[in-house]
């Protein structure tokens, strides 16, 4: 094989830089051309996955608006700013060709609302707050009298409490899912209500888990045995006690 002149090799070079050149040009030019035309502009916005984010605020969030060009919107941008209603878990944007935007979101799902400073402050089962609320979320448990701090939809609670040990564990939200309400004016004996009214003298949030999943069994056995309970007392020694109903 013949090597290559130096004069060969800068005709090469300046041929291959040449075709990037024009390369690049046809780019800009259809680029251009595409963003003129009014074939692509959006007609059309499709949501899915949306059980309770209303397809109304997602569209405000996206900032886009019917006849925009297809090829100006930025779908990174848009995901970033539909994230940060507390609500979104994951977003997916496509462009389908020639006038649809595309979108698909997974929420997540409220678990329990903390009433502070005259707000609900509804977190899903990873600590995620996910919105607050002038009114009650109806059917979730409600914890009052506890100091959070302030935080913006999407961040995740974080108080130096064991309070925290009722997120995450399958376990435990399965128990909290049949709690009515949490009072923490007292730390040292949390009053608990039941979803069928019956109260709980909790005790100190000491120990917590193992405590709830007592709880838990005890409730089991209520329901399993229909027993008319009047109360449940955990705070007096070591063993839960059943105040049955029997009048």
């Amino acid at each position: 094989m013949n090597k290559l002149t130096r004069v060969e090799k800068k005709r090469r070079k300046k041929r291959f830089f040449r075709r990037i050149a024009l390369f690049i040009i046809f780019i800009v030019v259809l680029y251009n051309a595409l963003i003129r035309i009014d074939l692509f502009n959006v007609q059309k916005i499709e949501i899915t996955g949306n059980n309770i984010i209303t397809e109304a605020q997602i569209i405000e969030k996206t900032g886009i608006d019917l006849g925009d060009n297809l090829f100006k919107i930025n779908r990174f941008s848009i995901a970033d700013r539909i994230m940060t209603i507390g609500y979104i878990e994951e977003v997916n944007i496509d462009k389908v060709l020639p006038k649809t935007i595309r979108i698909s979101i997974k929420e997540r799902t409220p678990y329990v609302e903390v009433l502070y400073d005259d707000k609900y402050y509804v977190f899903d089962i990873n600590g995620i707050l996910l919105e607050r609320r002038s009114e009650s979320f109806e059917g979730l448990t409600i914890i009052t009298n506890l100091q959070i701090e302030d935080l913006k939809e999407g961040q995740e609670l974080n108080i130096d409490s064991d309070f925290v040990e009722i997120f995450k564990d399958e376990k435990i939200i399965n128990i909290i899912n049949k709690i009515k309400s949490i009072d923490f004016s007292d730390e040292q004996n949390i009053k608990i209500i039941l979803n069928k009214d019956i109260p709980v003298e909790f005790g100190s949030l000491y120990n917590i888990k193992y405590k709830l999943l007592q709880l838990g069994e005890i409730i089991n056995d209520i329901e399993k045995k229909n027993i008319p309970t009047k109360m449940i007392i955990m705070n007096k020694g070591e063993y839960p006690i059943l105040v049955r109903d029997d009048n």
